[in-house]
């Protein structure tokens, strides 16, 4: 069904959240839309769509397509020693499944082999049957420091800039620079040593800035030992635990995205392996970054939605749900985290935003009811001119 007349009791389009508006489709595309109280004029037989809530795809903006969200220690190592050929095919199962969730772009974190970067390649060729991936290519790693099996150590800016290089000649979206630790499970704020000094991670941005490629920054602790106050904040902060108020209040004075992965940590709760010291430390950390996620929300900071997926106890798909879930515990809204999506998607990924512009394919999710409350997977996905999912009852125009 490409030619139908859509009528949504309530949703979120490029205007924001709205009620009881029409969108006319014709061969996929959108023709027009208005109020409900104003219908449009349409030929006898022209099939209507009644759809209580609509939105546009989702946008799970931080995620690891070559790691496995499994708490048990054989099953990680099980899929990243799969041979090249089943890893790829691995992957695009997962893309597949996005899709089928309506998760249709992802923002992956990176991995040492460019299997994410091959994967978007081949996702690109057939973009009904897959989501699009965002890829970063190979994330940059002080050597000796964490993240080595994320992506390219390094011991200077000379040889930073060069992986910086390769990585955009290979098609990398964004760059991803690791610069600090990960939370202790032994001290609640201890949040690893500072791996790039604030030069150097300032020289890579110089670097991206002059491709137009954005910047994603792995830190914790202080937003300062990375960023003095005469520095320039990157694209997006992805994780921030620990940020005081004056970080909060930089990056809501700015154009920064923060990606706070709540449940990536919160799933370590469920770990087996982990006693109940540990346990307590997770559970301390938790409470802190939720209440720094909420000041951060009351700030007005834009969050994306990043689910973390393959960190273990984070799964890919099922995690981007619980992750919004948390957002919403934490006070955003809906339309602030499409909000958040549209603005950089519409930047850095512009072939993804603007689902409901007039004269452009029409994208859209559809639910039976308001997931405002709690957001689960949508019941109808339309991509692209095509139903991914069942197709909604529809009735004829008089």
């Amino acid at each position: 069904m490409t030619d139908f007349l859509l009528r949504a009791a309530a949703g979120i389009d490029d205007d924001g959240p709205f009620k009881n508006r029409w969108f006319i489709v014709k061969k996929g595309v959108l023709a027009d839309k208005g109020p409900l109280a104003a219908p449009p004029e349409l030929p006898p037989g022209f099939p209507v769509i009644d759809i209580p809530f609509i939105s546009p795809p989702l946008f799970d903006a931080h995620l690891h397509l070559s790691l496995t969200g499994a708490f048990d220690t054989e099953k990680r190592e099980g899929v990243s020693s799969l041979p090249r050929d089943k890893a790829l095919e691995r992957i695009l199962g997962l893309l597949e499944r996005f899709r089928s969730l309506g998760i249709l772009t992802v923002r992956d974190g990176g991995d040492p082999s460019g299997l994410a970067l091959e994967a978007a390649r081949e996702a690109a060729k057939a973009p009904l049957r897959y989501s699009k991936v965002l890829p970063s290519a190979r994330p940059l790693v002080m050597k000796g420091r964490y993240g080595s099996f994320l992506g390219a150590p390094v011991a200077s800016l000379k040889e930073s800039l060069k992986v910086v290089e390769e990585n955009i000649e290979a098609g990398a979206t964004q760059i991803k620079v690791i610069a600090t630790g990960i939370n202790s499970l032994t001290r609640a704020g201890d949040c690893g040593d500072l791996a790039f000094f604030p030069d150097e991670v300032a020289g890579i941005m110089s670097r991206c800035d002059q491709d137009g490629v954005p910047v994603m920054v792995h830190l914790n602790g202080p937003l300062s030992r990375v960023f003095p106050a005469k520095h320039n904040l990157p694209v997006s902060v992805e994780h921030g635990f620990y940020f005081d108020n004056s970080d909060i209040a930089r990056i809501a004075a700015g154009d920064t995205f923060w990606t706070p992965t709540l449940t990536a940590w919160s799933a370590l709760l469920e770990h087996p392996g982990l006693g109940e010291d540990k346990l307590e430390v997770v559970a301390l950390t938790d409470v802190e970054h939720s209440s720094e996620v909420g000041e951060g929300i009351e700030s007005g900071c834009r969050i994306l939605a990043g689910s973390d997926a393959g960190t273990p106890g984070a799964h890919h798909g099922d995690g981007f749900f619980a992750e919004v879930n948390a957002l919403l515990r934490c006070g955003l809204t809906l339309a602030g985290i499409f909000s958040s999506s549209s603005a950089y998607l519409q930047k850095w990924a512009p072939d993804q935003c603007s689902p409901f512009q007039k004269g452009g394919a029409l994208s859209f999710l559809g639910w039976k009811w308001s997931p405002d409350k709690k957001f689960s997977p949508p019941d109808f996905i339309y991509s692209r001119g095509a139903w991914v999912s069942s197709v909604p009852n529809s009735a004829n125009s008089d």
